[in-house]
């Protein structure tokens, strides 16, 4: 079985969890059994999964702008790279250039670790809710759209590190 996934702190912070809880609610979540009527489960499925859509999609908007942000710093970090470079080849300022070319290495290589991190935040926030409506509409009976909602509150408790 593959380790489970788990968002950043940072985008963690940017879902509010309990919304999502919260929004279980007649659904049987907490009961742990099915309720009698398959109209106010659909319902309450639906209801958890929109709210769950629209949590993910704010916080998706903000992790693709930190993306852009630090894609732009990653940048700026090459660019004080090869005036490092510049400075050694041309003017033969060497320790300034050394000084240049190794801050700007090291800030591309913290930049690209932060860059890495918020890529795969990204495909999480946008593969789950999707996931799991899909799953959603080839799901057949009550007790499947339960199970489905089951296996995707367990999946998020995961990703926010609870179990």
């Amino acid at each position: 079985m593959a380790p489970a996934l788990k968002l950043s702190s940072s985008a963690s912070k940017l879902i509010n969890w309990q919304v999502i809880e919260d929004s279980t609610a007649g659904t049987g979540q907490r009961s742990g059994s099915l309720i009698q009527e398959p109209q106010a489960l659909d319902e309450g499925i639906t209801k958890t999964f929109a709210m769950a859509r629209q949590e993910f999609s704010r916080a998706l908007q903000s992790v693709r702008h930190l993306t852009s942000v630090f894609l732009w710093l990653a940048g700026g970090s090459a660019v004080v790279c090869i005036g490092g470079l510049i400075l050694v080849a041309a003017y033969r300022q060497i320790v300034s250039g050394v000084i240049f070319t190794a801050s700007g290495t090291t800030a591309l290589m913290v930049l690209f670790t932060k860059i890495y991190t918020l890529g795969r935040d990204q495909a999480m926030l946008e593969l789950i809710p999707t996931k799991y409506e899909l799953a959603l509409r080839i799901a057949e009976s009550p007790r499947d759209r339960k199970k489905v909602l089951d296996e995707f509150l367990k999946e998020t408790s995961s990703l926010r590190g609870r179990a």
